[in-house]
């Protein structure tokens, strides 16, 4: 498995909070090839699902909203 390709697609998962890339990007390099390919069946069966881009737009915009009033 391409270990590049892996880390590129934990890092653009929208379903992964920042925690929870950095717990698989640290993880990829001990990861069995078996492991490995399942992570990338799970995030590519994860990037296909519809409702995840409107999510990330959702959080996105509360991130917006959450700063303007915290600041």
């Amino acid at each position: 498995m391409d270990t590049k390709t892996l880390q590129s697609k934990i890092q653009s998962c929208r379903m992964l909070s920042d925690s929870r890339r950095a717990y698989w990007a640290s993880n990829v390099p001990t990861m069995t090839d078996s492991q490995q390919k399942r992570l990338d069946e799970i995030l590519t069966e994860a990037a296909s699902i519809p409702w995840t881009k409107k999510a990330e737009q959702t959080l996105q915009l509360l991130k917006k909203v959450t700063a303007a009033l915290t600041n």
